[in-house]
C-alpha cells in the first residue's frame, strides 16, 4: 500500500503514516561497507469502526420473555457478537437467536435487569455499548376496595393480561368463594353466586400456566 509518510528513515523505531487501510510491508536495510542485510515486517492497518450503539434501554412487561434488539449496523466489521453481561437467571438464562446481527432475538429473559453488551470487531480495533432490558415479576395487591368508587374497584394483579391462568379465592375457613380460568382482574368481591362478599380477609391461589409454570398465594382484604 501506499505510504504517506515515515518520519526518520534511517531510524529502526519510527513512526509511519499510510494513505489506506489494510497490510503494508515495511523494509529495513543494514549496509556496512560491502556486508547487506534486510527484513521485513508487516503491519495491518485496520479501519476503526463508528461507536456501537446496542439501542435504548426498555422496561417490559412481565412474562415478556423475548425481545427483537434494536443495534447499529456497524459501519466496518471483521465481526460482531451480542453476550449477556447480567442477568439473575430466573427463571432461565438469556440467549440469542443469532448472536452475530444487529437485530438479533434475545429469548429467555430474566426477572429484573437484563444487561446485553453488543460488541464491533475490525481487526485490533474494537467498540462495544450496552442496553438494559427489565422484567419485571408479577404485583398481587394486598387489598382492594369494591365499593363503587374508582380506583380499587377490582383485584387488579398486574403482569397476567398475556397469561394462561387460574385465580381461585377461599375464604378463611378454606371455603372456595371465588374461582375463575384465565382471570381478566375483573373480580370486584362476589362470590360465586354473584354475591358481594363481607368485609374481611381472604386468601388468593393464582397459578400461572403459561408462558411458564408458577404458583402464588397470599392473603387479600375487602374493605369496602
Amino acid at each position: 500500500g501506499a505510504i504517506s509518510n515515515i518520519v526518520d528513515m534511517n531510524s529502526p523505531s519510527t513512526t509511519v503514516t499510510v494513505a489506506s487501510y489494510g497490510t503494508h510491508t515495511f523494509w529495513w536495510k543494514e549496509i556496512n561497507w560491502e556486508c547487506k542485510d534486510s527484513a521485513s515486517v508487516d503491519i495491518t492497518f485496520w479501519e476503526e469502526p463508528a461507536p456501537a450503539y446496542a439501542g435504548e434501554d426498555n422496561d417490559l412487561t412481565p412474562y415478556d420473555f423475548s425481545y427483537t434488539l434494536e443495534a447499529d449496523e456497524p459501519t466496518v466489521a471483521t465481526s460482531t457478537l451480542w453476550s449477556v453481561v447480567q442477568s439473575s437467571g430466573t427463571p432461565t438464562e438469556p440467549y440469542f437467536t443469532d448472536p452475530t446481527i444487529a437485530n438479533a432475538t434475545v429469548k429467555d429473559l430474566s426477572y429484573g435487569d437484563n444487561i446485553l453488551l453488543w460488541t464491533i470487531e475490525n481487526g485490533a480495533c474494537v467498540t462495544s455499548d450496552q442496553v438494559k432490558l427489565y422484567v419485571p415479576m408479577v404485583f398481587i395487591p394486598e387489598g382492594f376496595s369494591p365499593n363503587g368508587v374508582e380506583p380499587n374497584e377490582q383485584f387488579v394483579i398486574q403482569g397476567i393480561e398475556n397469561t394462561t391462568n387460574e385465580l381461585v379465592i377461599t375464604n378463611l375457613t378454606g371455603a372456595v368463594v371465588y374461582r375463575k380460568v384465565n382471570y381478566q382482574n375483573d373480580w370486584e368481591g362476589l362470590n360465586l353466586d354473584g354475591q358481594s362478599l363481607p368485609e374481611g380477609t381472604y386468601y388468593y391461589y393464582l397459578t400461572i400456566k403459561t408462558p411458564v409454570s408458577e404458583r402464588f398465594s397470599g392473603y387479600v382484604i375487602i374493605k369496602r
